[in-house]
């Protein structure tokens, strides 16, 4: 069988889904396209990974940004440009977590404002400060 990207009905349903731009709805579609089915919470997604899907890097940057606010995306690790670069790490929210915390479904609690823009009022993303260890 052919790998496929599945979105649930009460995702695309969601006020907030509804609420997204254009370019937020390609970047979700595009991290989903880096799930695997066991990587939920490791999911490597740059900037100029959007270029792919037709968007340059602030506007994909801008994306990433507004889908961990209005609770589509969790950040499991975030990324840095130390002796090492490490890529952001990414977990969609509406899936079960395969590595890390318990995702949220945060997007069910965001607001659309009458502007169609989502509003939440804190970001729900995670801050590691240890390594992402794998769930048994």
């Amino acid at each position: 069988m052919e790998p496929f990207l599945a979105l649930p009905r009460y995702l695309v349903d969601a006020p907030a889904c509804r609420a997204l731009s254009p370019a937020e709805r390609a970047i979700m579609i595009a991290v989903l396209h880096g799930y695997n089915g066991r990587n939920n919470g490791e999911i490597r997604f740059a900037a100029r990974e959007g270029e792919a899907w037709g968007l340059g890097k602030s506007q994909t940057a801008a994306a990433l940004r507004s889908l961990v606010d209005a609770g589509f995306l969790q950040v499991s690790r975030p990324g840095a440009f130390t002796t090492k670069r490490l890529a952001t790490l990414y977990a969609l929210t509406w899936r079960p977590a395969d590595v890390g915390e318990r995702t949220t479904r945060a997007f069910l609690e965001t607001k659309a404002s009458p502007a169609g823009r989502t509003h939440r009022p804190e970001a729900r993303t995670v801050a590691w400060s240890e390594p992402v260890r794998r769930v048994a």
